[in-house]
């Protein structure tokens, strides 16, 4: 059995990712703060807690070692909603939040995959403003550079025999409204599913995305 754990599960990107999977023989398991969505696919298995915690998170990992024991695994670190604005309509707390929700999320479910199991794939959905600053961007764009900046950071403290990682750093998604110039969330599942799905004697690391429509 392959198992796929995909953070921010209950809507947008990681809903499609979890269903993409769910389609495609996988056993998936979603998480979020949030009550378990009605579009998840019945077979998927959902678990409603915050990533940002710590004990939570590894609680989560020792859980699934008991069930998956030595089978392939494969995290998708995609939890963390959005807050933009200028500086000043932005609250003290919405950068205090972007971090948890973006940064710490990723940091703690990683850590708990590595603790329990010592082979897996990770993919991380970044953002293209985790390394091009935008303007009115000012606390979600800096917790998707902490973002990167760890993981950059792992892909060296780790050898991808050990733990592949891949980040994503996709710039305009559909996520929750139309857009005729962005990605389809599908689209971008697809993609996914192929990198966790590869069995070649390669790779991606870090890969910028971008759509065909403008």
């Amino acid at each position: 059995m392959k198992y796929v754990i995909i953070t921010g599960a209950s809507r947008g990107l990681g809903l499609v990712v979890a269903n993409t999977f769910a389609a495609n023989g996988w056993s998936v398991i979603g998480t979020g703060t949030s009550p378990r969505p009605e579009q998840l696919v019945s077979e998927t298995m959902y678990y409603q807690f915050d990533n940002s915690d710590y004990d939570a998170a590894n609680n989560f990992w020792q859980t699934l070692k008991n069930e998956a024991g030595n089978d392939p695994v494969c995290l998708i670190n995609n939890a963390g909603g959005y807050k933009g604005g200028k500086l000043q309509e932005l609250k003290p707390e919405d950068y205090v939040s972007q971090m948890q929700s973006i940064y710490f999320s990723a940091v703690h479910m990683t850590r708990g995959l590595i603790n329990n199991f010592a082979q897996a794939k990770i993919v991380n959905i970044i953002s293209s403003t985790g390394v091009t600053p935008l303007a009115n961007n000012s606390a979600y764009g800096p917790a998707k550079t902490a973002e990167a900046h760890f993981f950059n950071s792992l892909q060296k403290e780790y050898p991808p025999e050990q733990y592949q990682i891949t980040n994503l750093y996709p710039d305009k998604m559909a996520t929750s409204s139309q857009d005729n110039s962005a990605m389809e969330p599908k689209d971008i599942a697809e993609l996914i599913l192929d990198l966790a799905s590869s069995e070649k004697t390669l790779y991606l690391k870090d890969a910028f995305i971008s759509s065909l429509k403008h």
